[in-house]
This record gives structure tokens, C-alpha cells and sequence, in this order.
């Protein structure tokens, strides 16, 4: 039963992560905001504690194992679109 919950919510967590990847390349702006960073971050978290909860759970099940490295995916990719954003935005900021 638990695994079947952690599933549905790495489900909710892809779409999560899909929406804010949307959001990064179409409506940037609306990150820059304190709730796009609070709900940035709750993502990211997310991903990770999922993905040691599954990791922890999966006793060899090729199910659990493939929704623990999309969890673990989903927050390397927010990670990397925060190492990527402070980078453009140190690039654009000094620029004269």
C-alpha cells in the first residue's frame, strides 16, 4: 500500500517538475518570484526524499526501482535548472 502511494506521488512529482521546467523556458519571470522559489524548492526536496524513500523500499521490484530514478531525475534536472538560472543571471548581471 505504501509503495503504491509513493508511486502516485512521484507521479505528481514528474508533473510538478514539467510544469516548472514550462514555466522556466516560457514564463521565467514567474520563478523569480518568492512563491515560484519556495515551490522550486519543495519540488526539489521532494525528488530527493522520495528517491531515498523508493531506494529504501525497493527490494529488487523493476517498478519501484524505475519511479525511484525518475524521482532522483526529476530532482537532478530542478537542480540543474537552479545551477543553470544563477549562472545566466551572473552572466546577464554583468554584462554593462
Amino acid at each position: 500500500m505504501l509503495k503504491k502511494c509513493l508511486l502516485v506521488l512521484t507521479v505528481f512529482l514528474l508533473a510538478a517538475d514539467a510544469t516548472i521546467l514550462y514555466i522556466w523556458l516560457a514564463k521565467w519571470k514567474k520563478l523569480a518570484t518568492i512563491p515560484g522559489m519556495v515551490g522550486w524548492g519543495i519540488a526539489f526536496l521532494s525528488g530527493l526524499l522520495l528517491y531515498m524513500i523508493l531506494k529504501k523500499l525497493s527490494s529488487g521490484e523493476k517498478m519501484v526501482m524505475v519511479f525511484s530514478r525518475l524521482a532522483l531525475g526529476s530532482a537532478i534536472l530542478l537542480g540543474g535548472l537552479a545551477v543553470l538560472t544563477v549562472l545566466i543571471t551572473l552572466t546577464v548581471r554583468s554584462m554593462p
